[in-house]
């Protein structure tokens, strides 16, 4: 939008005073700096030529004295806050686009638009000024672009202006769409809105060339339904909201573009969208598991001696993927040798299994071994997993594995590690055995059996059971007394009678099981790492001899043992008095006949009173010498000392041409398969219990309810 106004000048007048004459004149609220004084000579009128400027008083003096005296275009060039150093570049733009425009307007043309249209000849542009903004139907589009402003390529141009478009909810039409202009307009016939961007010869850039913001639209063609609101056009708008974690839900997709851009979208337009948010961020499945062989090369150049295996079908098609960092090789030399495994199903549309296998450090943190995206849960499997591991953790018969009485679990055990102990969770047998007796009081007492050191007190508790409830008591001979119980393991389980530790793994993450392959291993990746420098840095100035768990077991039972008499009956060989209980300890093989001393590897009381006996009052030292290594802080700190390296980014991976070439084809999905896909926890072994029937309340059967009762009901 432009005016046209009459003003009379001096022929001597200076160029400053000139300028400041326009500015009074017109009412402008600008600095002089911001006015682009041209005019066209009448000799070069309809024809292609640049307009004459006037920058300084030398051109001034030449307008000035010229007779024909032609009409003059001041133009208000409006600068954004934010971009006031303006480099010589984007200026040049600035030019350019004045250069650009039509200037070939006849003086007689004034008049004849002032009587007709009752709207001024543009002669003094004011198209940035304040007085612009105060006519009717002027609305500033409120995008925040300007003249100058760049983009890293079209599809971010296209994308920014379609998100400003829903904002203000206008409508575009495409003008110009060519591989070096992009060129839009308000879609409303009337409308004055356009913007124009040119491609950098050099790269891939857009620049704004010419951007006209206003709006002279009405608002009449105004609806909710937007239809630059497309599925990748949400999908970039909501892709800060997937920074890590799950994002937000469709329906609070649905409340937030209500609330900040007033558009109204279908549901499967949002979920579309949030499925584009989640593959920018994390990237697509198919891209995953096409890319998981150079993955693999890259993972162990990053950290070498790392051990990844990647195996597919007859068909070529994915089947296993095993990875464990060095860090874990190295670490889980240094801990006790109870693997706690699991497996816990994919939410992606290709499914799968994710089999863990995790061991607890002297301050019961949860240590990684393993992890493994398989087909599904069988045999085949967890021989698999269990083969790749045996290539570190030796089989030997300080070996325990636990997991949830799975049965490929203890089969594959049996084969690829026969010396090694299987134990049975205590927690998933107890919550069986709560679910299929109803009775909390069995169920105590099995914990209390399970977790007893010596026969007394494990038969005490398991003959409170036989007496409730046989049948239950029945239920856990058939499992076996050594899958379960601590003082009938052939091995040894410490203090870890569940396999929470890895469940607990499970739950860290819930939310990551919907992502692509490689998202996956490298969110397990970056949890570790900061996990593993946090108990790096924890320990590392410690005074302490043991953890900070241990030292505090130590000071317990050392208090105990001060209130127990010893009596040394052999070398190395005492009887232990107090509190109505008698012990046998013996140093020498380390055992005492309360078994604490055996299977936790660290005095009991009995024996903390044994080493005061034998040593004297400075026994202190001692109990360090007679407890296990693996609860040393030198230990600790040596089992967390390799750095868990990330795999770095795919623009970055140098791989051998080979690796490069060998395609990983999806797996295989069943295409019959109705409904959604399963994302709520599937049911283990002997969880699947038959549901409670209902029971009248008055005659106690099952076969109908109270209120249909048939004497109740009778006539």
């Amino acid at each position: 939008m432009s005016e046209s106004v009459l003003m009379t000048v001096q022929r001597d007048i200076l160029y400053n005073d000139f300028v400041n004459s326009i500015i009074s004149y017109c009412g402008l609220n600008c600095q002089p700096n911001d006015l682009v004084i041209s005019y066209m000579h009448k000799s070069f009128e309809n024809r292609r030529v640049l307009p004459f400027k006037i920058s300084n008083q030398l051109r001034l003096g030449a307008y000035l004295s010229d007779a024909t005296m032609s009409v003059l275009r001041v133009y208000v060039v409006e600068k954004p806050i934010e971009n006031e150093n303006v480099g010589q570049d984007q200026q040049n733009l600035l030019n350019d686009e004045l250069n650009g425009m039509n200037m070939n307007i006849l003086d007689d043309e004034i008049g004849h638009d002032v009587e007709e249209d009752q709207t001024p000849t543009p002669i003094v542009d004011v198209g940035g000024s304040s007085q612009l903004k105060q006519l009717n139907n002027l609305q500033d589009d409120e995008t925040g672009f300007y003249i100058g402003m760049t983009f890293k390529n079209k599809d971010e141009l296209v994308t920014s202006l379609h998100i400003a478009c829903l904002k203000k909810d206008c409508r575009l039409a495409k003008v110009i769409n060519s591989r070096s202009v992009y060129c839009f307009k308000c879609a409303h016939p009337e409308c004055k809105w356009w913007l124009r961007a040119v491609k950098f010869k050099s790269s891939d850039r857009f620049c704004i060339k010419i951007y006209k913001k206003y709006h002279t639209c009405s608002s009449e063609h105004i609806t909710s339904h937007n239809p630059h609101a497309t599925t990748k056009v949400l999908g970039k708008y909501f892709k800060n909201s997937f920074p890590n974690g799950k994002g937000p839900s469709t329906r609070d997709m649905t409340n937030q573009l209500r609330t900040e851009l007033s558009c109204k979208v279908s549901y499967w337009k949002i979920y579309k969208g949030r499925e584009i948010a989640k593959s920018l961020v994390r990237g697509t499945h198919e891209h995953g598991y096409g890319v998981l062989d150079a993955y693999c090369y890259m993972l162990e150049s990053a950290n070498l001696g790392s051990k990844t295996a990647l195996q597919v079908d007859e068909n070529g098609k994915f089947k296993y993927f095993f990875v464990a960092y060095v860090a874990w090789i190295q670490g889980f030399q240094q801990l006790r040798k109870v693997i706690a495994v699991n497996e816990t199903f994919l939410k992606s549309k290709y499914e799968g299994v994710l089999l863990s296998a995790v061991v607890q450090d002297a301050e019961n943190h949860i240590f990684p071994v393993a992890f493994c995206v398989v087909d599904k849960e069988c045999d085949a499997s967890y021989q698999y997993f269990f083969e790749q591991m045996r290539s570190y953790v030796d089989d030997t018969d300080e070996l325990c594995i636990i997991s949830y009485r799975h049965s490929s679990i203890r089969k594959m055990v049996s084969i690829v590690y026969p010396s090694a102990h299987y134990g049975c969770c205590m927690r998933h047998l107890g919550e069986n055995i709560r679910n299929n007796f109803h009775n909390a009081n069995v169920v105590s007492h099995f914990y209390n059996a399970a977790k007893a050191y010596n026969k007394v007190e494990f038969y005490d508790h398991f003959n409170q059971i036989r007496d409730m409830v046989p049948k239950a008591a029945e239920h856990l001979e058939s499992v076996g007394f050594h899958r379960w119980s601590r003082e009938f393991c052939p091995g040894n389980r410490y203090n870890i009678m569940t396999s929470n530790i890895v469940e607990s793994v499970n739950a860290m993450f819930e939310v990551e099981r919907e992502f692509p392959i490689v998202a996956l291993f490298d969110e397990i990746n970056m949890r570790f790492a900061k996990l593993f420098h946090e108990r790096r840095m924890e320990l590392v100035n410690s005074p302490n001899i043991f953890v900070p768990t241990m030292e505090k077991q130590i000071s317990k039972n050392i208090n105990l043992g001060n209130k127990l008499l010893a009596h040394q009956i052999a070398n190395y060989k005492f009887s232990i008095n107090g509190h109505g209980d008698v012990a046998t300890v013996d140093l020498q093989i380390r055992m005492c006949t309360c078994r604490v001393f055996d299977l936790d590897k660290i005095p009991c009381p009995h024996a903390m009173a044994a080493l005061r006996s034998q040593y004297g009052a400075h026994f202190g030292n001692q109990i360090y010498e007679y407890s296990s290594s693996y609860y040393s802080v030198e230990k600790y700190i040596i089992a967390y000392c390799e750095e868990i390296n990330p795999v770095p980014p795919e623009d970055s991976w140098i791989v051998p041409l080979e690796i490069l070439e060998r395609e990983i084809p999806l797996p295989y999905v069943d295409p019959s398969k109705p409904g959604r896909r399963r994302t709520k926890r599937r049911r283990g072994v002997g969880e699947s219990f038959p549901t409670r029937k209902n029971k009248c309340l008055i005659c106690k059967n099952i076969e109908h309810k109270r209120t249909t009762y048939p004497v109740r009901n009778a006539p």
